[in-house]
């Protein structure tokens, strides 16, 4: 935990943590895999055969890009949690190597995209039509119209409504705007330029008339995140920077979950309807994404210092990078401890709780006043005074 806090002051040196979190995720995988080919193979073997021939037909390459695809990982999610018989019909298909393209590309015109979602053949099924998607720092894609992109989603911001397609122009400026983005943020704090290369692969952008621009990331997709409207003068270069940091600062939280232990605790005295107040927003939430918000804000927090602290900006830019600013230290500077807004309403676990506190000691100490002697007129209050309980809401919509 305290390599995740030190990555995301934007310090200078990367904990090893930020790149060894990948392979022990693809190692993972690749054993939930195995284990899913075998439960397969007592009920289905043609299938399991089916489905152990399409995964030896992958390169190496190919197989660990298998496994860092956010739809192989919630595909197995669902596997896994479906308490059924395994179907493996979507992981074959998932399951797309150079080879398997090139022989889709000379048989029937029928679609078929790399587990990245990088690379199809037949695209939008027009036969021998090859698409290779744009891709953002050199290794995440850039999701434009891939199936993956082109669900609907009714509990989804990004993915509520039916898929409509961007215009020629509107690409453009999708993919001139997520670029200046990224190259501000590598130039700023390369070490956050390392965690969206690392934890985010492929970013779906949609869009949608009369919405507000918007981003989220989802826990059984991890690898994804989900951006809204970005081609919209409304998105605002400083807010793509902070949303794609946002985004990919979740899902290396999820990563860690998933490898780690939950932050929240399943079961016990958690109370599911529990809907702790925001002290950045003023508004009730879940538990979860109470956690998560703690390490995002921080996250974002220290990447407007760092672009303040470069000087690089004009005086428009300073201005509005001090209200962010503000913004973001906020919630740590609220009264009592953050850990104290979930602790009565739900378990979780006490390293969570610990690393909340020394994010908010830490922003709490930038954001302190010179230390100065109190003059000996001056009443102090007895210690021992009643202690903070911050309001918490249960059953609110967040």
């Amino acid at each position: 935990m305290l390599q995740i806090i030190y990555s995301l002051t934007a310090g200078g040196s990367c904990p090893p943590l930020i790149d060894n979190q990948v392979e022990h995720f693809v190692q993972k995988l690749k054993f939930q895999f195995e284990d899913l080919l075998w439960l397969t193979r007592l009920s289905s073997a043609e299938m399991a055969r089916e489905a152990s021939a399409a995964y030896e037909a992958l390169s190496a390459r190919e197989r660990y890009a298998f496994f860092l695809s956010p739809a192989v990982f919630s595909e197995m999610f669902r596997q896994q949690r479906s308490g059924k018989t395994p179907d493996l019909r979507g992981l074959i298909e998932l399951c797309v190597g150079e080879s398997a393209l090139e022989a889709s590309a000379r048989g029937q015109a029928r679609e078929r995209w790399n587990p990245l979602f990088a690379k199809a053949v037949h695209a939008g099924g027009v036969e021998g039509n090859t698409y290779a998607a744009p891709l953002l720092g050199g290794s995440v894609t850039v999701d434009l119209s891939s199936p993956f992109c082109r669900r609907s989603d009714m509990t989804s911001p990004v993915f509520f409504g039916d898929f409509v397609p961007f215009t020629e122009e509107e690409k453009a400026q999708v993919l001139s705007k997520l670029s200046a983005a990224f190259a501000e943020i590598e130039a700023t704090a390369p070490i956050f330029a390392r965690i969206i290369r690392n934890y985010t692969r492929v970013a779906c952008v949609r869009k949608r008339e009369g919405a507000l621009p918007a981003s989220e990331q989802v826990s059984d997709e991890i690898g994804a995140i989900r951006l809204l409207n970005v081609h919209k003068p409304e998105y605002s270069h400083e807010q793509l920077m902070d949303d794609l940091i946002h985004e990919s600062v979740h899902n290396l939280l999820s990563t860690y979950e998933y490898l780690e232990h939950p932050f929240q605790i399943v079961g016990g005295e958690s109370d599911g309807d529990a809907r702790p107040v925001s002290p950045w927003s003023m508004r009730p939430i879940r538990v979860l994404p109470f956690l998560h918000a703690v390490f995002v804000y921080f996250a974002i927090l220290h990447y407007t210092l760092k672009r303040m602290e470069r000087g690089e900006l004009s005086a428009e830019q300073q201005r509005l990078a001090l209200k962010r600013r503000n913004r973001y230290a906020s919630g740590f500077l609220m009264p009592g401890k953050l850990s104290d807004y979930v602790k009565p309403f739900s378990n979780v676990d006490p390293r969570t709780l610990h690393a909340m506190d020394q994010m908010q000691q830490i922003i709490r100490r930038k954001f302190s006043p010179p230390s100065e002697s109190r003059p000996e007129n001056v009443a102090v209050a007895p210690a021992g005074g009643a202690q903070y309980q911050p309001p918490v809401q249960k059953g609110a919509t967040p």
